[in-house]
């Protein structure tokens, strides 16, 4: 017999999974914003930070929102914007 996700005993895991992902998230972009700069500082005499300057500066757009994009998800599953913002990170 099929069962709707939602209506699985085990539903919850994937809200669980939704709130590590957006905790993941939401601390890469500033996380690597600090790296970039760090590694603008050292580029001059470190070429390993010196390489890393442009992966950066591309990978932080490329990850840029997607922490607002999942709570736009937690919100279709019940759980309010402020909720999920106001919880410290597991």
């Amino acid at each position: 017999m099929y069962v709707h996700f939602w209506e699985r005993a085990d539903a919850e895991l994937f809200t669980q999974l939704q709130l590590r992902s957006h905790d993941v998230a939401r601390a890469s972009v500033p996380l690597m914003e600090a790296a970039l700069g760090r590694c603008q500082v050292l580029a001059s005499n470190d070429a390993v930070a010196a390489d890393l300057v442009p992966y950066l500066d591309q990978h932080i757009e490329e990850e840029r929102n997607h922490d607002v994009w999942l709570l736009d998800d937690l919100e279709q599953v019940g759980l309010a914007r402020h909720e999920v913002l106001s919880r410290p990170p597991h």
